[in-house]
């Protein structure tokens, strides 16, 4: 009987040991971080395609990314951007105009992944093959700083970048690779009608710059690290000659005062000096060069000027240019001078 009894409690135990010896559930994974948000991942471009604006792509096999390219648009004045030493102004050289594109970038992975400067390989290709990469490290959100940051699980930011490309027409081609994996699939853009013209007043066609624009007295040029104004070209009629007398005209000049308004915008402090400044007297029948004789003088005095323009502050400051006797300029050209480079000249209007 007790054998009898046994069978019942055997049978009812046998679950009990094949649940015993099942392996126990995977742990669930990690939800997003507070600081970022869902993970999704995005696209794969398919063979022949061109990336979309707006389209999210995850480029990157040990280290993904979302990359989503947001608009475009070409430049011909001064870009803002940081470096390691501050904010420094970039201004295109006539050769070149400037291709600004705003993107996101998210983090799709369970763990947090770097964003820095040298996460993407972008490159802007012309039609002859040319490739033209980035001409400082991108940076992040609206402060214009570049950030070296870990991307919280479903992190998204904002990023802008500029790239140095040709003058000359549209940049058709844009490229973008994870760095540093070279099994990543690449996303190509086909550029053409898709980036923002130059402004009216930059170009006559929207992607060639002008190798010059015409301002009024009081309208702002720009020089790198800081924006230069002519306020008023006058004839003087008190000869100023400097505290070394390196200022007086000769019998056959006259003098004129050039007053400008300097404010400074780059973290930098950059330089002013006579020696970055191009000078052309435009007249009805000729273009007089006065920069090699010319010099930079305070806004009070005759002491020169030679000096940083902090960021934010403005200086006052006068250009003494000694011309032929005679001289009766209708424009005043002024050129940002860097050694053998060639930037874009500002056409001041003077008179009626």
């Amino acid at each position: 009987m007790r054998a009898y009894a046994l069978i019942p409690l055997l049978l009812l135990a046998q679950p009990l040991l094949a649940q015993s010896g099942k392996p126990k559930p995977k742990p669930k994974p990690p939800t997003p971080s507070s600081q970022g948000g869902s993970i999704v991942l995005g696209t794969k471009q398919l063979p022949g395609e061109f990336g979309k604006f707006g389209q999210t792509y995850t480029i990157g096999k040990e280290a993904p990314l979302n990359f989503t390219l947001v608009s475009a648009e070409y430049r011909a004045d001064r870009f803002l951007a940081e470096v390691t030493d501050g904010v420094v102004g970039w201004n295109p050289m006539k050769t070149e105009k400037l291709l600004i594109l705003k993107y996101t970038v998210q983090n799709p992975n369970n763990k947090d992944t770097r964003l820095w400067y040298n996460s993407f390989n972008i490159q802007a290709i012309t039609g002859d093959d040319r490739v033209f990469k980035l001409a400082h490290s991108p940076w992040v959100g609206d402060a214009k700083r570049y950030v070296d940051m870990q991307l919280k699980p479903g992190q998204k930011v904002s990023v802008t970048c500029c790239l140095r490309v040709p003058s000359d027409g549209e940049t058709p081609k844009l490229m973008v690779q994870r760095t540093y994996d070279d099994s990543a699939a690449v996303v190509r853009y086909d550029l053409r009608g898709k980036v923002a013209k130059l402004a009216d007043k930059w170009s006559e066609d929207g992607f060639t710059p002008r190798d010059s624009v015409n301002l009024n007295l009081g309208e702002a040029w720009p020089f790198p690290g800081y924006d230069v104004t002519l306020v008023s070209a006058e004839k003087s009629t008190t000869i100023l000659t400097g505290s070394d007398n390196y200022l007086r005209p000769e019998k056959d000049q006259d003098q004129w005062v050039l007053k400008f308004r300097l404010k400074g915008v780059a973290s930098n402090k950059s330089r002013c000096w006579y020696g970055c400044w191009g000078v052309q007297f435009k007249t009805e029948d000729d273009l007089i060069d006065v920069y090699t004789h010319s010099k930079l003088i305070r806004s009070s005095s005759e002491a020169y000027y030679d000096g940083e323009v902090p960021q934010g502050e403005e200086i006052t400051v006068r250009l003494i240019c000694n011309v032929p006797k005679g001289t009766n300029p209708s424009q005043i050209r002024i050129t940002y001078k860097n050694w053998d480079e060639k930037y874009r000249t500002a056409n001041y209007k003077i008179g009626g």
